[in-house]
């Protein structure tokens, strides 16, 4: 999805929104039918299995359909369209398929609804080790895809009865599906580099990385490469001779240099024409790294570069390498743009603080940001003086140099804004450079230019970018967003983050729980009070997810292996916590009463929120086995919550183990509140708690609501 839509993480952010609210749709209609028969639940398993190559196929072919050219997006209002349809058959059959399940599951083995939610939580922790070890393997899409296809085809010979035909029409059909499945299976490499060449007709490379999809194409001696589809190099192009000259002429020394980011990108070739003693290139990205640095760097001159030891190159997160104690004459950043709560965390105020640690005394440090040379919008410009402050609360000097990528270039001490003085230096050096030129380095250095966006940063009144507070994460969606809806503008103000935001949030915040409170007091004898609890059980879950998971990668860096342990933590969560709370819950002359038992695990939501308000205060730099602790301790906490609401649901409706109908409708009801929880947690959470109030307001306000869930008891 991410590579159909040029990488814009608000499109992903829908489009799981969208699976989990087709799901829940999915597993509330299932209910019309509470007890399926075994030809309806295969003819659906094989039904599910073809949706799902379908909906990979049919997102492979979004822009095709609309006959847009490479790198042009469509209309937004398009994109959420094709991403409804496509997502819709996948995520209805779905969300039907665990209904059905579930149905025959409680009838036939006269259990409770608790130990099919402990089986469904098992199953997402089994697809996740699963999904991770796929791109741990460097399997590309399609055959992932196609396993998955396969695994849904093989339930169709679930449970045949023994007085039952073991050859009907559904195994017969079900066959001759997983033979063709075998046959895509052993093409899927060609057949997935036919796919990628509906796009990208001059394809030479293409590899599937746990960060981004890498796509390298040659026309005659061009090379181009995309990341998600979207252009990051061309060998003809000038973005990195920019970047480097005119950062590297204001350094006095080179001894060593650091390039985070881009060195394949021709920023290490630019580097080199400098002599340095030392340099360290940084790409977190090994499939990158393996795959795709010969093909852009000459590998002759790679090897003896390493060869000389003048070359490192580390697979790394900068912030996690700059916590070493290294020292840099020249660090040269070229992350991608700060459009994601991932990308964003190169542009903070943290981030730069930990650059400045390890410069030299007339070390400088340099990034680039896309802009518009003669006309920033409102969004922009705030996006670029949001990044602007938090530099230059760091650092003595700043520059910002113009053009349709603004160079930033920062030091403590005093940088040169005379270009003779420069152009001097640049003839000195005898920089072979094939865009860089003196009358360039004088167009760059004008100083009406220069001035005239000093100014503008220096007017505008937003916070600066920090990690607890990522400003530029939600401008730069407003960036991309008015493109397609211009009268966005017109609430440019709202997006401010001065010194009334805080006010206005405590005002809005306290008016949000003034009415829980009396919705609390309405809904409290109410039939469906089990089914908001499972809501805010579902809505929190993912929340947690986010904010823990994002405050990891913000302290320690992007590492995918340490990502995919800690999405394992929460899904074991879920699971353990149904069973030790289904446990708890149905034993017999228990001391402690149901309703205690839950405001336990919402208090223990509420204190989580305590412990991480405390963790961001303290500036404490969260450690891998600390955040799987609060991860796993927060899926039971939900899925506990889970239990405790189908619990309460049986006894209000007298529903016994043997009533199966009952309890098989009363299920899909809550698993479907469930996902819808989910739905709404994932879109307030990543698109407006994060980016709008930052972290210790978000964790603040959620431990709030859980500890107002308690009226709901």
């Amino acid at each position: 999805m991410t590579v159909a839509f040029y990488g814009v993480e608000l499109i992903y952010i829908w489009a799981i929104t969208i699976w989990l609210f087709w799901s829940a749709t999915g597993t509330y209609l299932g209910k019309l039918n509470s007890y399926p028969s075994l030809t309806s639940l295969r003819i659906l398993c094989m039904l599910a299995s073809l949706m799902l190559l379908v909906s990979f196929i049919g997102i492979r072919m979004i822009t095709l359909t609309r006959g847009i050219e490479q790198g042009v997006e469509f209309f937004v209002g398009y994109q959420l369209l094709f991403v409804m349809m496509l997502l819709c058959f996948s995520g209805l059959t779905s969300g039907l398929l665990f209904q059905w399940i579930t149905n025959r599951y409680l009838f036939v083995d006269q259990s409770h609804m608790a130990v099919a939610y402990v089986g469904e939580s098992m199953g997402c922790l089994f697809g996740g080790l699963v999904s991770i070890l796929f791109v741990y393997l460097g399997m590309n899409q399609f055959t992932s895809i196609l396993i998955c296809a396969m695994c849904l085809m093989i339930m169709v010979y679930y449970r045949i009865e023994p007085d039952e035909q073991k050859i009907n029409f559904t195994t017969i059909l079900s066959t001759g599906f997983l033979l063709v499945f075998i046959g895509l299976l052993f093409m899927s490499k060609p057949l997935d580099h036919e796919m990628i060449r509906w796009k990208h007709p001059h394809l030479l490379l293409s590899y599937d990385s746990p960060y981004s999809r890498i796509t390298v194409t040659k026309d005659h001696d061009q090379f181009t490469v995309f990341e998600n589809d979207i252009l990051s190099y061309e060998n003809e192009g000038s973005s990195a001779e920019i970047l480097v000259h005119l950062s590297a002429l204001q350094a006095t020394s080179f001894n060593r240099v650091l390039i985070t980011g881009g060195g394949i990108y021709g920023i290490l070739n630019e580097v080199m024409k400098y002599n340095p003693t030392h340099v360290d290139m940084l790409e977190v990205n090994q499939v990158l790294r393996h795959n795709i640095t010969h093909t852009l760097i000459n590998p002759t001159d790679l090897q003896a570069w390493i060869h000389k030891n003048v070359l490192t190159i580390d697979e790394t997160d900068p912030r996690r390498f700059l916590k070493k104690d290294r020292s840099f004459d020249l660090i040269i950043g070229d992350m991608p743009e700060p459009s994601t709560a991932h990308a964003n965390r190169f542009y903070t105020l943290e981030y730069f603080e930990l650059c400045k640690q390890h410069l030299s005394h007339h070390g400088i440090f340099a990034f680039s940001l896309s802009s518009d040379e003669y006309f920033w919008n409102p969004f922009l410009a705030s996006r670029n003086a949001s990044i602007y402050w938090a530099i230059k609360s760091v650092f003595h000097h700043v520059l910002v140099l113009p053009g349709m990528k603004n160079i930033f270039i920062a030091s403590n001490s005093p940088l040169s804004s005379n270009p003779k003085i420069l152009i001097d230096q640049f003839i000195d050096k005898k920089i072979n450079a094939r865009f860089i030129s003196p009358a360039f380095i004088e167009y760059t250095y004008d100083h009406y230019k220069m001035t005239e966006i000093e100014n503008q940063l220096n007017a505008a009144l937003i916070k600066p970018n920090t990690d607890i507070h990522p400003v530029g994460y939600p401008l730069s969606i407003m960036v991309w967003l008015v493109k397609f809806f211009p009268q966005l503008v017109q609430f440019h103000g709202f997006f401010l983050m001065n010194g009334s935001w805080n006010i206005n949030m405590t005002i809005l915040l306290l008016i949000f729980l003034a009415c829980m409170l009396i919705f609390a007091r309405i809904i409290k004898k109410s039939p469906y009070r089990s089914l908001l609890l499972v809501f805010l059980a579902g809505l929190m879950g993912m929340i947690w997810e986010g904010l823990l998971i994002l405050y990891y990668q913000i302290t320690q860096g992007i590492l995918f292996q340490n990502i995919g342990l800690l999405l394992t933590a929460f899904m074991i969560g879920l699971g353990f916590g149904a069973w030790a709370f289904y446990k708890i819950l149905y034993l017999k002359n228990r001391a402690i009463c149901d309703s205690m038992i839950a405001r336990c695990l919402f208090i223990g939501i509420g204190l989580q929120g305590l412990i991480m308000v405390g963790m961001i205060q303290l500036n404490y730099s969260a450690n891998l086995l600390g955040i799987m602790i609060l991860l796993l301790s927060s899926g039971c906490f939900v899925s506990g919550i889970f239990v405790y609401s189908s619990r309460i649901e049986e006894q209000v409706s007298h529903i016994t183990i043997t009533t199966n109908n009952n309890r098989a409708i009363l299920m899909s009801k809550l698993y479907a509140m469930d996902l819808l929880g989910g739905c709404v947690g994932t879109i307030l959470g990543s698109l407006i708690l994060i980016p709008f109030l930052g972290f210790t307001w978000s964790v603040g306000l959620l431990s709030v609501i859980a500890f107002l869930s308690i009226c709901f008891i």
